[in-house]
């Protein structure tokens, strides 16, 4: 078994924003089709609630993919040398199942989501439009 393993700089070395973007608008397109099959995701507490283990499963026809999404969050870590959400991204080959990367999933979280702001922006905006105002934390950005 050959599986890839991409760090944190190594996403954002190799997945560029107008790259994302046009992923995700191929992507958005797909499920608007229905193309994509996401169950709800599972979740598993830690007995005492200090922290929760969070699974997302997804498949999508274009472009294709299997994967798993699996993210720890622990709120008391806030304050520590630790973040709050950890996790990674696995991706599996469509035709046999076998695993082909473990990928840091904050930081493609990070990119995947302002890229959905991109393609929302895009089909949104009035093509006049010069101002965009975007509220929100956001994650703590990780020196690469």
């Amino acid at each position: 078994m050959n599986v890839l393993v991409l760090s944190y700089a190594d996403v954002v070395r190799l997945l560029p924003m107008e790259a994302c973007i046009e992923v995700m608008a191929e992507a958005l397109r797909t499920t608007s089709r229905g193309g994509a099959v996401l169950p709800l995701r599972s979740v598993v507490w830690m007995p005492d609630r200090t922290g929760m283990i969070g699974l997302m499963p997804g498949f999508l026809e274009s472009p294709i993919s299997l994967g798993l999404k699996v993210v720890s969050i622990f709120p008391g870590n806030h304050g520590t040398g630790f973040d709050s959400h950890q996790g990674v991204v696995m991706l599996y080959d469509t035709r046999h199942g076998s695993p082909r990367a473990i990928i840091d999933a904050s930081s493609i979280t990070a990119i995947r989501t302002a890229a959905v702001s991109g393609v929302a922006t895009r089909v949104l905006a009035r093509d006049d439009a010069g101002d965009l105002a975007i509220l929100g934390s956001g994650c703590r950005p990780r020196p690469t």
